[in-house]
């Protein structure tokens, strides 16, 4: 059971970082900070 609830929050942590990425490279192409973010974007 325990081993179930780390793989569990280890995939919750993964899932933050993921979505977390993706707000901090939109809000980057959309100000233009950096014109490669927008490339790939």
């Amino acid at each position: 059971v325990e081993e179930e609830c780390k793989l569990s929050s280890v995939e919750d942590i993964a899932a933050a970082t993921y979505q977390l990425l993706i707000i901090i490279h939109e809000e980057a192409a959309m100000s233009g900070l950096d014109p490669k973010l927008e490339k790939y974007s």
